[in-house]
């Protein structure tokens, strides 16, 4: 979880760490709208997302690999702002924006067909879900 330069590490809903601050990972943003934890060729990385950028985060050395960001493009149809994002139990990354959220194929590279969905819908049951 973030908030402004602060950051505080979770597992599950027991606090690890935090806060602490960004800068101290070497993100040169603050402000960061979602973390979402990947493993890539056998290695775990953390990625952080502000607006249409990503900064892929090394938990090993405790440090961002790059200072300059990649583009929301890599991540094939997810939109560039997004609200919280979170891996399911069957290895899927799920985005939020908004009142929808878009399913990721790990092993495609690319958002599955069908998405966007309504969190409200398909999370909660419910049609009426309002979104502030």
């Amino acid at each position: 979880m973030t908030t402004g330069e602060s950051y505080w590490v979770f597992d599950a809903e027991r606090k690890i760490t935090g806060p602490d601050s960004v800068r101290q990972l070497g993100l040169p943003v603050s402000d960061i709208q979602a973390a979402l934890k990947w493993e890539e060729d056998h290695v775990e990385k953390v990625y952080f997302f502000k607006s249409a950028s990503y900064w892929p985060f090394n938990p090993q050395e405790n440090r961002v690999d790059d200072v300059h960001p990649g583009s929301m493009h890599a991540w094939g149809g997810i939109p560039g702002n997004i609200d919280a994002a979170f891996r399911d139990k069957y290895g899927y990354a799920n985005f939020l924006s908004g009142q929808h959220y878009w399913k990721f194929d790990p092993v495609a590279l690319k958002v599955l067909d069908g998405f966007p969905r309504s969190i409200g819908t398909d999370f909660f049951g419910c049609s009426a879900f309002l979104y502030k």
